[in-house]
C-alpha cells in the first residue's frame, strides 16, 4: 500500500484527482442550481452525482496509462538528448531572478486608486500591461513568471506594474471597466515619463493595449499581444458560473476553484508549477474582486478599436492552449492592419521556461520591438 502511494504521488495522479473532483464539483453546483429554472426532472442531479463517481476510477486509471506513456517519452528524449541539461540540474530561478528586480513604487489615478509599479533592467522602455494574476513581489517566486521578467529585462527597460484590485494595489476596488484599466494604463506610463514605448500585453490586458494604442498612438513604438482576446469568446452562462464561484470560494484554504482555473491555462505544468500558480492566484487577488473583474474582462469588446490601431503589431498565441482558444488569437491579428501572427507550440495559456517554444516567444518579442 506504501508503495502504490510512493508511485500516485511521484507519478501527479494526486493532481488530476483533485482536478476531477473540482470539476465534478462544479458541475454538480451548475445542475442544482439549474434544476429548477430549466424544469429537469428531481432525478437528474442523482443521475449526475453516480455518473461523476462511477467515471472517477476510470479517468484516474487514463491519467495512470497516459502519465506511464509520457514518462517513457520523457526518457526516450532523454536519451537521444543527453547533453542537454535537466531543469533539475539548474540553479533554482526565482532565488537568483530577485537581484535583478526593481524597487516598488506607488502611484495614484486621478480617482484615487493607488497602483504599484516596478522598473529595471536596461535598453529601449517596455511597458507591461496589468494583468489578471498580478503581483509584484510574488511573481519573483513563481517559476512560471520569474524567467520572463529575468529575460525581458536584459533586453529592456522594462516597466510593470499592478493594477487596481491586484497585487500590491489599491484592494478596495468595485468598479472594473475598459476605461479604468486603460486609465491606470495611462498613469503608470505618465508616472514614469515614458514618451515612446514598447508594449507587451498578455491575455485579457491585451484588449486594453489595444484601447490605449488607439488613445496614444504616437506615445506606442511596437506592440506585442500574447493569448488575448478581442471580445468575449464565453457564453453568457458560463462566465455568469465562473464568476459567482470565485466570488463565493476563490480565497478559500481549499484550493479547488483555484486548481480548476490553473487546469485549464496551464494543463502541460509540473506540480511545482501547478502549486505555484495556484498560489500566486491566492496573493494577486481577492475572492470579490476576482469575480467583478473576470465579469468586465468578459464584457469587453475591441473589435472596432482593433481596426483603428496605426502602429506596428505582433500578435501571438498557444497553438494548443485550451484556456482561450487559439482562434481568438487569430481574430486579433486579422483585425489589426498589417499585424503579423505567430503561432506558439505549446498547451500553456503562458509559455513556460522549459518548453522550446519559450526561446521563440523571448526572441520574437525581443526582435520585434527593437525593430527587427
Amino acid at each position: 500500500m506504501k508503495r502504490l502511494v510512493t508511485e500516485l504521488r511521484t507519478r501527479q495522479i494526486y493532481k488530476f484527482g483533485v482536478i476531477y473532483l473540482a470539476v465534478a464539483w462544479l458541475l454538480i453546483q451548475v445542475i442544482v442550481n439549474v434544476e429548477t429554472p430549466l424544469r429537469l426532472p428531481g432525478w437528474m442531479d442523482t443521475l449526475v452525482i453516480t455518473l461523476l463517481a462511477l467515471g472517477f476510477p476510470i479517468a484516474l486509471l487514463f491519467a495512470w496509462l497516459h502519465d506511464r506513456s509520457a514518462a517513457a517519452r520523457t526518457a526516450e528524449r532523454a536519451a537521444v538528448s543527453a547533453d542537454v541539461p535537466t531543469t533539475e540540474a539548474r540553479p533554482a530561478l526565482p532565488k537568483a531572478a530577485k537581484q535583478l528586480r526593481g524597487e516598488i513604487k506607488f502611484c495614484t489615478t486621478p480617482g484615487g486608486h493607488r497602483l504599484a509599479y516596478s522598473r529595471f533592467g536596461s535598453g529601449p522602455p517596455l511597458l507591461r500591461t496589468g494583468n489578471w494574476v498580478s503581483h509584484l513581489d510574488a511573481e519573483w517566486d513563481s517559476p512560471l513568471n520569474a524567467p520572463m521578467l529575468r529575460d525581458f529585462s536584459r533586453e529592456f527597460d522594462l516597466v510593470i506594474y499592478d493594477g487596481r484590485g491586484t497585487g500590491l494595489a489599491d484592494r478596495n476596488v468595485t468598479e472594473f471597466s475598459l476605461d479604468t484599466m486603460v486609465e491606470d494604463m495611462e498613469v503608470v506610463a505618465d508616472t514614469n515619463r515614458l514618451e515612446r514605448f514598447g508594449i507587451l500585453a498578455y491575455s485579457q490586458s491585451c484588449a486594453v493595449a489595444i484601447a490605449y494604442a488607439v488613445r496614444h498612438p504616437e506615445r506606442v513604438s511596437r506592440m506585442v499581444l500574447y493569448g488575448g482576446f478581442a471580445h468575449n469568446f464565453r457564453t453568457a452562462e458560463e462566465v455568469d458560473a465562473i464568476a459567482t464561484l470565485f466570488a463565493q470560494s476563490w480565497g478559500k484554504a481549499n484550493p479547488a476553484t483555484r486548481q480548476i482555473f490553473t487546469a485549464s491555462l496551464f494543463p502541460d505544468s509540473t506540480r511545482e508549477e501547478f502549486d505555484a500558480f495556484n498560489e500566486l492566484q491566492r496573493e494577486a487577488i481577492a475572492p470579490e474582486t476576482a469575480s467583478r473583474l473576470f465579469r468586465a474582462c468578459h464584457a469587453i469588446d475591441v473589435r472596432e478599436l482593433a481596426k483603428r490601431v496605426t502602429v506596428p503589431t505582433l500578435v501571438m498565441h498557444s497553438r494548443n492552449e485550451p484556456g482561450v482558444p487559439v482562434e481568438c488569437g487569430r481574430e486579433i491579428a486579422s483585425l489589426i492592419p498589417g499585424a503579423r501572427f505567430v503561432p506558439l507550440d505549446s498547451q500553456n495559456h503562458l509559455v513556460l521556461e522549459r518548453e522550446p517554444a519559450y526561446r521563440q516567444f523571448i526572441d520574437e518579442t525581443v526582435a520585434f520591438v527593437r525593430g527587427g
